[in-house]
């Protein structure tokens, strides 16, 4: 590496007096130096990055010194040129590094907030955890309705009566709500969102004996327990994860609106991907930072377990507010969902962790066809210096 630095170098000191037909040549070396100077040394094998915590800020890679094909990543982006959609930001994460990061949409750079929709709900899985641990909520098994002895429910029965947190948290409730029904699902909205009270909105809602412990999605349910959080701890739900969990591991762009005094527990946060993707890591190690088990492992781990089918494709099982399905080679992927395209994707296994904004689904499965294959090896592989150009290229606006 060194040896090659130095001709280089040299070869550029002849060049400098030369005449215009050796510009071609001129731009193609200062190329040549920029790229060591950046690591990027064709068929080199890079070192091995020291790890480290992302609280201030993250750090960026070469792909293969992660194992991951850079030739693979610009046929990704690529790809993406050529297709209309509204993707809005990008970034794949290995072993803590980012290795890509784009944003294609003039709109959005790495310091735009963006919408994450029912990401929050898996937010709200974490603050719960917390609010647990700390002995405001004593455990899964509670029952809701204790939590509310001063309202007049309606449509109570003996099923509804004894409904726990963990009903509300795998989304098993057998509660009436319709969310995914594409013939109710408009009027449900219109009516959660005009309603002048959205808890008792929620908690009248009629059981159905059909939906008794089986998967049946329902923002309602974030929302009640986002309001039973607020009751136990005495602080505003986005107070609480700001101070317990957004502090501690960087999180700083976090915004979380609330109806009617209470934060919506499966809706309408929005945060940069970067912070998105801070929460993201702190699943992938079981819920400690630094040091600091932020989040009780076991309830990280249990989060991200198949607790319950769900029968919705790429998302076959659900743990507390976790997607969880398995790739095309085997590969347990967990993730954290929103409507249009917005997600926090975690492969374990490969050490994996892909952060998407948008603003509607995708048309083609990045994930399986580009980032997935992309992942070649578990040590630093060697560089591919046309790849590396050809994702600089492609990535736009990035890091």
């Amino acid at each position: 590496m060194i040896k090659n630095a130095i001709y280089i170098v040299f070869a550029l000191g002849i060049l400098s007096g030369c005449t215009a037909t050796t510009v071609e040549n001129k731009n193609k070396s200062e190329e040549a130096v920029e790229s060591v100077k950046n690591g990027i040394v064709d068929g080199k094998i890079p070192e091995k990055l020291e790890s480290y915590w992302p609280t201030t800020d993250w750090r960026t890679s070469l792909p293969e010194q992660q194992g991951i094909s850079s030739s693979k990543l610009a046929d990704l982006f690529e790809s993406l040129e050529k297709k209309t959609n509204l993707l809005a930001g990008l970034i794949i994460i290995r072993n803590g590094y980012i290795v890509a990061e784009h944003y294609p949409n003039p709109a959005y750079k790495q310091d735009t907030k963006h919408e994450i929709n029912s990401v929050t709900k898996s937010i709200m899985s974490a603050v719960t955890g917390v609010a647990i641990n700390e002995g405001y909520i004593k455990s899964v098994d509670d029952r809701i309705f204790d939590y509310f002895p001063n309202r007049t429910v309606a449509n109570m029965d003996e099923h509804k009566k004894n409904l726990t947190v963990k009903d509300f948290l795998m989304m098993t409730s057998g509660l009436d709500w319709g969310e995914l029904d594409k013939e109710r699902y408009k009027q449900l909205w219109a009516d959660f969102e005009s309603t002048k009270d959205t808890v008792q909105f929620v908690l009248d809602k009629p059981t159905d004996p059909k939906l008794i412990d089986k998967f049946d999605y329902n923002t309602g349910l974030s929302h009640i327990l986002s309001a039973i959080v607020q009751q136990t701890t005495g602080k505003k739900t986005a107070e609480y994860a700001q101070e317990k969990i957004f502090n501690k591991i960087g999180i700083t762009t976090a915004v979380w609106r609330e109806t009617q005094g209470v934060n919506k527990g499966g809706y309408s946060m929005e945060m940069t991907p970067r912070d998105m993707a801070r929460f993201g890591y702190l699943y992938m190690n079981e819920g400690e930072w630094d040091g600091e088990q932020i989040i009780p492992k076991e309830w990280v781990q249990t989060s991200m377990s198949e607790l319950v089918p769900t029968g919705v494709t790429g998302g076959e099982h659900y743990g507390y507010y976790f997607w969880i399905t398995t790739t095309k080679d085997g590969y347990k992927e967990i993730s954290a969902m929103g409507d249009r395209g917005q997600y926090i994707i975690m492969v374990p296994e490969l050490d994996l962790l892909v952060i998407q904004t948008s603003g509607a689904y995708l048309n083609t499965d990045i994930y399986e066809d580009y980032i997935y294959p992309a992942v070649v090896a578990s040590e630093p592989i060697p560089v591919d210096a046309e790849g590396n150009k050809r994702l600089k290229k492609s990535m736009k606006n990035s890091f």
